[in-house]
């Protein structure tokens, strides 16, 4: 194993060079393949040019891809097997570990031909449920309050799905949630005691061990939210050809999918067999005011009738 470090992340085992004090640690005697690994190196001189003409990203097809957040790293991604990091010597280690875990390790799974969810994961009576959704819409607010009433945590921002023994699963990640200031500030928490993270967003790590469910749970029903102007929340059947195009809109680097690399065949044939297992529904809320309570309510009504 080359690392000092070995972790469960997206349902797979990392071996990494680098600490990552969010993920689930594994032990070092254990006798798990490593599907992953992490490395302090240097990143391939044909990437050079990248930077030097101000690049942030650059892809070759789902085989490998390279992005960089200035003054804290480079990152170079190949074959859904390696992750090689590029530091610059910044103090930013908080943003160097986030990208590891998320841009870094969805890029892995797309390379793995594995679907990623932009969206949440919680547990809800032994069954997952996501909850996705442009940005700004509430996903983490909706997903903090049902956490507050105690049901359990997969994911946050990203969820791994895949198929096994006849049912679609979705994957615990890491046990973090991402949250921004005015919800850290509203809910009570101690900033000095949450992590920040840089990533232009102004947010916080706030941790969720005690909620984290660290095994595979099926996954029956996603929520996409989304805003109204109306005054009140409904929900909406996805179904049929709407169906797929939510599903793909709702894909973890989803422009990537549609303006780059394109829907691989082996990976549109996966999302294809999942939507016989997954009830998709929007939820509408209204664009004003606090309806998460009603947002849930209607949530756990949908969860009865699918």
């Amino acid at each position: 194993m080359k690392g000092k470090y070995k972790y469960r992340i997206y349902g797979l085992t990392v071996a990494s060079e680098l600490e990552i004090p969010e993920a689930d640690v594994l032990d070092l005697s254990d006798t798990a393949d490593i599907d992953v690994s992490v490395e302090v190196g240097k990143i391939p001189d044909f990437l050079r040019a990248c930077k030097e003409n101000g690049y942030g990203t650059w892809t070759n097809g789902v085989r490998d891809a390279w992005f960089y957040t200035p003054g804290t790293a480079q990152y170079y991604v190949e074959k859904g097997k390696r992750i090689i990091v590029q530091p610059e010597g910044g103090n930013n280690a908080a943003l160097l570990v986030s990208m590891i875990l998320s841009a870094a390790m969805c890029l892995i799974l797309l390379q793995r031909m594995e679907p990623v969810i932009h969206g949440s994961a919680i547990v809800i009576d032994g069954r997952a449920l996501i909850i996705s959704g442009s940005s700004g819409v509430g996903k983490s607010t909706v997903t903090n309050s049902f956490l507050q009433d105690g049901v359990g945590f997969l994911a946050d921002d990203t969820v791994r799905l895949h198929m096994a023994e006849g049912n679609l699963y979705a994957e615990p990640t890491y046990p973090q949630q991402k949250i921004c200031r005015d919800m850290a500030v509203q809910n009570g928490y101690d900033l000095e005691k949450l992590r920040y993270i840089d990533e232009g967003r102004d947010k916080f790590a706030l941790s969720r061990r005690k909620e984290y469910v660290r095994m595979p749970v099926p996954v029956t029903h996603m929520f996409i939210l989304e805003k109204t102007e109306r005054g009140e929340v409904y929900s909406e059947n996805i179904v049929g050809g709407k169906f797929l195009n939510a599903f793909i809109d709702n894909l973890y680097l989803e422009h990537t999918y549609r303006k780059s690399v394109g829907l691989p065949p082996e990976l549109m044939l996966k999302i294809v067999t999942m939507s016989n297992y997954l009830h998709i529904y929007r939820v509408y809320r209204p664009a004003q005011g606090d309806s998460i309570k009603d947002v849930k309510k209607e949530i756990r009504k949908l969860l009865q009738l699918g």
